[in-house]
C-alpha cells in the first residue's frame, strides 16, 4: 500500500492515547508498525527506537507494551525469514512480560499466499533455498503458511486500558487493519471479516478455489486489504465515511504521528501528543 496516509501510519509508529481519570494506576502503551517489506535493519532500528528491543540485541524490551504489526512484512526486500522469525520470538517474549505482539495480514502476505510473487526479490528466494522451498513454506502446512493461519488476522481491536482497571467505564479500543475499513465492512463486523479472511487465506495456501462472493469482496479494491479512499477521496466525504465506520466498529478515535509512541495515560504531556482521535482504519 502506497497511500500517503499509510506512509504516515504504517511506516511510522501509532501514538494511541485516551484521557483517563487519574485514579488509574496502570497504562497501556501501544506501538504499531507496518510495511517493513523485508528490511530487517530498518525494522529493528524502528523497534529499538520505540523501546521494544534491547539496545544491543534483538530481544523484547517493551515490558507490557502491545506491539501491532500491521502487515506487508514480505516482498521488496531480502529478509522475509529473519523478520517473521523475529516476530515469532518477540510474540513469546512479550507475553512472558505481560505485553503482546499482534499480527495483521497485509495485501502482500495474501499476494504471496496466492503465488503472486511480482515483488519478490532474488535474495528473498535464495534465503528460502529456492522457488520450490519458498512455495512449500507458504503452503497450507508450510511453516509460514501455518504461522499466518494461526496468528494473523485481517483486522483486530486492542483495548486501550485493561477492563479490570476501569470496570465501571466503557471499554475504549483501537482498531487496526492494513488498508482501510469502509462502513460496509465495518457493519459486517470484526469477527465476520476475520472469518472470511481466514477462509480466503486457507484456500490460497491450499491452492484451491473458487472464491466465494464474500471472499472476492474482501479481496477487492474496497476491501480491508486494499481500500485507499480515506487518502484519495475528498476530505469531507472521507471524514464522513470514516466516522460512520468508526461508529459501527465501536472504537475510539486515533492519531498516528510518525515515529511517536504514547501510552493511554492521562498526563498533560500525553494528552498534548494526541491531537486527533483514533481512526477506524488504523
Amino acid at each position: 500500500m502506497q497511500a500517503a496516509w499509510l506512509v504516515a501510519w504504517a511506516l511510522g509508529l501509532a501514538a494511541l492515547c485516551l484521557p483517563w481519570p487519574r485514579v488509574v494506576g496502570e497504562t497501556r502503551r501501544i506501538v504499531a508498525l507496518g510495511d517493513i517489506h523485508g528490511d530487517y535493519a530498518h525494522a529493528t532500528a524502528v523497534l529499538r527506537a520505540a523501546g521494544l528491543l534491547h539496545a544491543h540485541h534483538d530481544a523484547w524490551a517493551g515490558g507490557k507494551t502491545v506491539f501491532v504489526s500491521t502487515g506487508d512484512t514480505i516482498d521488496r526486500g531480502d529478509d522475509t525469514i529473519r523478520l517473521y522469525q523475529l516476530f515469532q520470538r518477540l510474540r513469546n517474549e512479550s507475553r512472558a512480560h505481560g505485553g503482546d505482539v499482534i499480527h495483521v495480514l497485509g495485501n502482500h502476505e495474501m499476494m504471496n499466499a496466492m503465488l503472486d510473487w511480482r515483488y519478490v526479490t532474488p535474495g528473498d528466494v535464495a534465503s528460502f533455498g529456492g522457488m520450490d522451498e519458498r512455495r512449500d513454506a507458504m503452503s497450507l502446512h508450510g511453516w509460514l503458511g501455518t504461522e499466518w493461519m494461526q496468528h494473523y488476522q485481517v483486522t483486530t481491536h486492542v483495548d486501550l486500558l485493561p477492563a479490570a482497571d476501569m470496570p465501571l467505564y466503557p471499554t475504549h479500543r483501537a482498531s487496526f487493519v492494513h488498508g482501510g475499513i469502509t462502513p460496509t465492512f465495518a457493519d459486517m463486523g470484526v469477527d465476520a471479516m476475520n472469518d472470511v479472511g481466514h477462509t480466503l487465506l486457507e484456500k490460497s495456501l491450499a491452492r484451491r478455489g473458487p472464491l466465494s462472493k464474500a471472499e472476492q469482496a474482501l479481496w477487492s479494491s474496497d476491501g480491508p486489504f486494499w481500500f485507499r479512499g480515506y487518502a484519495q477521496d475528498p476530505a469531507k466525504a472521507a471524514c464522513m465515511m470514516a466516522e460512520q465506520a468508526r461508529s459501527s466498529l465501536g472504537v475510539s478515535r486515533a492519531s498516528a504521528p510518525a515515529a511517536t509512541a504514547a501510552s493511554t495515560s492521562s498526563t498533560p504531556a500525553s494528552a498534548a501528543r494526541t491531537a486527533a482521535a483514533l481512526a477506524p482504519w488504523t
